[in-house]
C-alpha cells in the first residue's frame, strides 16, 4: 500500500504524546535513523534520568536481579531477589522532584513574566508546557559552568529573541571528578545540585513525562536460547513491578495520569494539587516511563509485542533543529532522498501486526489516544482536526459521514489517512504481515473508520458489521451542523461556557492551520462567523463574541495571500463587528453602543482583544500580525502595541514606520 511519508518531526510529536499519556511504544525501523539518538537526546535535553537496557546482550539474571536467600520468612530459607542495577533510585528522584518544586515557585513569584496564577494553580497547561519547552534548549554557558542566570527562552517564537522571564534567576550546580563521584557513590545515594535538573524533573512529572524513562533496545536481538528474558520485560511493562520492586509509585501507583475533566484545554490544577501534596506528604513519587527499540518484530515473543504501541520510522528522526550552517544541506539531502525514503526504509523491514482489537488497546491504549478531555494538548487529536480541515468535505460529504453512512465513511477514510491516528492503526493492525494485503488493508481501514467517527463526535455505531447503515443525526443543515458542534462542545464542557467556547475557537485555529488559499479562507472565516452567530440564545455567547476577533485577526496575519484578498477578509470581518447585536455584546471594552462601530470604537476592541491574546499567548507577536493590522488600517493599535514591547526604541521606530502611523 503505498502511503505518504510520515515524516520525522510528526513523528517526534507523536512520541512526545505517547510519552505523556504513559503508553508503552517500540519504536522501529532500519539502523541509524535516529531511533535510540533521538530517545537520548530527549533525556539529555530534559535531564531525565534514565537506564538503557540493549536487550540481546543482557544476561536474564541483570534484567530481573540477582537471586538470593535469606531467612526472614517462617520455615527456614527463602529465595528473593536483588534489586536489578539498573533500577531507579526512588531517594534520588524524590529529592530532585522535591527541590524541583522550590525552584519552580522561585521562578514563577519572582521571575516569570507569564501567567504567575495559573502556573502555581495548573490551571494554565499552557504556560507550564512553555517553560519546560523553554528547559529542552537552555543550556549551560559551558561545561564548566557552576552558576549562572538563567532567562528561559519562548519556544513559540516572536520578534527576535523572546524570554518568558526579562529577569535572570540564578540557577547552581555541582560539578565532581570522576574520582570524587567514585567516593561518593560508595557512601550511597548523594544528592548532587542541580538546580535546572531539578526544575525539570518536576515539570516532566507534573505533565505526565514521568520522571524515569527505561529504554529496552535490541528488542530483536534475543538469541533462542535466552528466551527467558521476555518473562520479566513483559511485567516490566504491564505491570511496571519486577519482583517486588515497583516503577510507578506516584498516586498509589496510578502516575500522573491525565485529568478528567480539562478546562480551555489546558487545567492540569488537580494533577498539580495531588503531586504538589505528596511531595509536602514526603510520599512515593516514581513515574517511569517505557520505551521499546528494535529492527524488527518478527521475532519477538508474542505476549510482550502485544503490549506496545508501535511506530515505524520513515523519515530520519532528528529532536534538536540542526545548525544553521547546515540547515541549508540537511534540507538539500532530504529532498534528494524523500522519494527514495517511503520504501527504502520500511523495505525488508520484518514485522508483524495484530488481527484483533485487543483488550490493551479497547480499554486503555485507545481511549487515553482519542481522550477530548485533554483535546488542546492532544497531538494525535489536534494532528486528525487539522488533516479532517484540510480536506475540505462538502456539505453532502459531511453529513454522510455524519450519518454513518457508507459513501461518507470511505471519503472520510481517504481524505484523512495522511493523520497521525492512521499511522498508529497502520504499523499496529493487519491480518497478515504483508502490507499490501488486501484484508489487512480492509481491517486498517475498518478501524480507523470507527475511531475517526468517534472523534468527529458520531453516533460511535459504525462498524464492520454495520457499514453503510444510517444512523439517526440531528443535522440537516449548514447551520444546524454548527448548533450541533455547540451543543457537543457544551455537553463535553459540562455545561461550562468558558471551557465550551475555549475548545471551539481552539479546534477552529487547528482547521486554520490547514487553509491553502483564499477561499478555503473565506469558507474558514464564515465557519468562524457562523459559530459566533450561532452562540445566540445559547450560555457562551458572550466568551464567543469576546474572543472571535482576536482569532480572526491572527488568522489574517499569517494567512499567505495578496492584499486585495486579506483585505477582503478584514472587511468581511469589520461589518460582521458592527452588526448591532453583536457589539452591544462589547460593552465590558467601554464603548458605547451605536448603530455603526466607528473606527475608534474597533481600534479599542482590537487593542484589548489582541492584548489579552498575547498575554494568554493564544496570539504570537511578529511582523504578521502587525502587517494584518496595517492592513485594516489600524497603525495606532501597531504603535500601542510596540510601545507595550521590551524592543529597543531603535526596533520600535523601525517597525512603526514599516507598519504604524511612524510616530515612535
Amino acid at each position: 500500500m503505498a502511503v505518504e511519508i510520515f515524516s520525522g518531526d510528526r513523528t517526534i510529536k507523536l512520541v512526545k504524546q505517547l510519552i505523556r499519556y504513559d503508553i508503552p511504544f517500540l519504536l522501529l525501523g532500519k539502523s541509524s535513523i535516529g531511533k535510540s539518538y533521538s530517545i537520548i537526546e530527549m533525556t539529555e535535553r530534559w535531564r531525565m534520568p534514565k537506564s538503557l537496557l540493549y536487550i540481546g546482550s543482557e544476561k536474564p539474571s541483570n534484567i530481573e536481579g540477582l537471586p538470593r536467600l535469606t531467612g526472614k520468612r517462617a520455615g527456614g530459607d527463602t529465595l528473593e531477589f536483588y534489586k536489578p542495577n539498573w533500577f531507579p533510585s526512588t531517594f534520588l528522584i524524590e529529592s530532585y522532584v522535591t527541590n524541583g518544586k522550590k525552584i519552580f515557585d522561585k521562578y514563577v513569584e519572582d521571575h516569570f513574566d507569564g501567567n504567575k496564577v495559573g502556573c502555581i494553580t495548573g490551571e494554565d497547561f499552557k504556560a507550564l508546557e512553555s517553560i519546560f519547552e523553554g528547559l529542552f534548549v537552555w543550556e549551560w554557558s559551558t561545561n564548566t559552568t557552576t552558576k549562572e542566570a538563567m532567562k528561559i527562552a519562548d519556544v513559540s517564537g516572536g520578534l527576535g529573541e523572546v524570554f518568558l522571564n526579562s529577569k535572570g534567576m540564578e540557577v547552581q550546580r555541582e560539578l565532581f571528578s570522576d574520582a570524587e563521584l567514585f567516593k561518593m557513590q560508595e557512601e550511597g545515594d548523594v544528592v548532587i545540585r542541580d538546580d535546572v535538573r531539578d526544575l525539570c524533573l518536576y515539570l516532566s512529572t507534573l505533565l505526565g513525562y514521568g520522571n524515569f524513562w527505561l529504554i529496552l533496545d535490541e528488542l530483536d536481538k534475543v538469541d533462542e536460547s535466552e528466551q527467558d528474558k521476555y518473562a520479566p520485560l513483559l511485567h516490566i511493562v504491564r505491570e511496571r513491578i519486577i519482583k517486588d520492586y515497583s516503577m510507578r509509585t506516584l498516586n498509589e501507583g496510578k502516575g500522573a495520569g491525565v485529568p478528567k475533566k480539562v478546562k480551555a484545554g489546558s487545567n492540569y490544577e488537580v494533577v498539580k494539587a495531588q503531586l504538589d501534596e505528596a511531595i509536602e506528604l514526603k510520599m512515593p513519587l516514581l513515574d517511569t516511563r517505557i520505551i521499546g527499540i528494535a529492527n524488527a518484530t518478527a521475532d519477538i515473543e508474542d505476549a510482550l509485542f502485544r503490549r506496545f504501541c508501535h511506530l515505524i520510522i520513515e523519515q530520519i528522526m532528528y529532536v534538536s533543529t540542526p545548525p544553521t550552517e547546515l540547515e541549508g544541506m540537511r534540507m538539500c539531502l532530504n529532498d534528494v532522498t524523500k522519494e527514495s525514503e517511503a520504501g527504502g526504509l520500511m523495505e525488508d523491514l520484518e514485522f508483524k501486526l495484530l488481527n484483533e482489537v485487543n483488550l490493551q488497546w479497547q480499554f486503555s491504549f485507545l481511549p487515553t489516544m482519542l481522550n477530548q478531555n485533554d483535546a488542546g494538548n492532544n497531538f494525535i487529536f489536534q494532528d486528525f482536526l487539522a488533516v479532517f480541515g484540510g480536506a475540505k468535505f462538502s456539505k453532502g460529504t459531511y453529513d454522510a459521514i455524519e450519518a454513518g453512512k457508507k459513501s461518507g465513511q470511505e471519503e472520510l477514510y481517504i481524505e484523512t489517512k495522511t493523520s497521525a491516528l492512521f499511522k498508529v492503526i497502520r504499523n499496529n493492525f493487519g491480518v497478515d504481515d504483508d502490507m499490501d494485503g488486501g484484508e489487512s488493508l480492509r481491517l486498517q481501514q475498518g478501524i480507523y473508520k470507527c475511531l475517526a467517527s468517534a472523534l468527529l463526535g458520531g453516533s460511535g455505531t459504525y462498524s464492520m458489521n454495520t457499514a453503510g447503515e444510517p444512523t439517526p443525526s440531528t443535522s440537516t443543515t449548514s447551520v444546524s451542523a454548527l448548533k450541533q458542534l455547540i451543543q457537543e462542545a457544551l455537553d463535553g464542557a459540562d455545561g461550562d461556557p468558558n471551557e465550551a467556547a475555549s475548545f471551539l475557537l481552539l479546534s477552529m485555529k487547528t482547521e486554520s492551520n490547514s487553509v491553502t488559499n483564499n477561499s478555503e479562507a473565506v469558507d474558514w472565516m464564515e465557519k468562524l462567523l457562523g459559530l459566533v452567530e450561532e452562540s445566540r440564545d445559547t450560555s457562551i455567547r458572550e466568551q464567543m463574541v469576546a474572543n472571535f476577533y482576536p482569532e480572526a485577526i491572527e488568522f489574517i496575519a499569517r494567512h499567505k495571500a495578496s492584499s486585495d484578498e486579506k483585505d477582503q477578509l478584514i472587511r468581511f470581518v469589520n461589518a460582521f463587528v458592527a452588526l448591532d447585536e453583536i457589539f452591544t455584546t462589547m460593552v465590558e471594552a467601554g464603548i458605547d453602543e451605536t448603530a455603526q462601530v466607528s473606527q475608534e470604537a474597533l481600534e479599542k476592541i482590537t487593542l484589548q482583544n489582541i492584548t489579552n491574546g498575547l498575554q494568554s499567548k493564544a496570539i504570537a507577536f511578529n511582523t504578521g500580525l502587525l502587517r494584518a493590522l496595517k492592513q485594516a488600517g489600524m497603525q495606532k493599535v501597531v504603535d500601542k502595541l510596540l510601545s507595550a514591547t521590551k524592543l529597543s526604541q531603535e526596533k520600535k521606530s523601525e517597525l512603526s514606520k514599516a507598519f504604524g502611523g511612524g510616530t515612535l
